[in-house]
């Protein structure tokens, strides 16, 4: 009886794996290869235990600092947004953009009288850009002045009516409340020390 092996039909994988085991046995053990193979680990061994010689090493020359800038002071002014003088319609638009704010609100304290600094601290603090945009309408630029002081005077009469009120009802408060200080503390509260 024969093998299963033996009577099995040989395919191509096996005729090309036969072609390959017989070129190898034929070729034998090639010594120069084996040699180069050993030196060339033992090379690289030799290359990872060598110090380190790359830009980051302590041995490499240090190179000067670069120049230090100065930090831009506060309140300086750093960089200028207008090459020229902006229409009113620029610095209305530009105060609500956080980019040129600071440069519009210095061109509006520039274009307004001193005595309306308070009415743009006010418009600055409150973010309040509408309240110049309605008088920008217009394109006659001394109209539009004109129209933002008057905003401006209209404001601070306001300011100083809502602070003569307060003040009055302080005033009117401390003379009524005069009675009411003047009663024992904790009284008609039920928690009341009995004796």
């Amino acid at each position: 009886m024969k093998d299963d092996k033996s009577e099995r039909r040989r395919n191509c994988a096996d005729r090309m794996r036969k072609a390959a085991m017989e070129r190898r046995r034929q070729r034998g053990k090639d010594p120069a290869m084996s040699v180069f193979v050993q030196l060339l680990g033992l090379m690289a061994l030799g290359l990872r235990l060598l110090p380190d010689f790359s830009p980051s090493s302590s041995a490499t020359i240090a190179l000067p600092a670069p120049p230090r800038v100065p930090l831009p002071v506060p309140g300086a002014v750093p960089f200028e947004r207008y090459k020229r003088t902006p229409s009113w319609a620029t610095v209305a638009k530009d105060l609500a953009r956080p980019a040129a704010t600071e440069d519009a609100q210095r061109e509006l304290r520039l274009r307004l009288p001193p005595s309306c600094s308070a009415w743009v601290d006010h418009i600055v603090r409150e973010s309040a850009w509408s309240d110049v945009r309605i008088h920008v309408q217009n394109n006659d630029a001394d109209e539009i002045t004109a129209a933002l002081v008057a905003e401006a005077r209209r404001w601070e009469s306001q300011r100083k009516a809502d602070k003569a009120q307060a003040l009055a009802e302080l005033k009117a408060e401390a003379e009524g409340g005069g009675a009411a200080s003047s009663a024992k503390p904790g009284a008609g509260t039920g928690w009341e020390r009995k004796s």
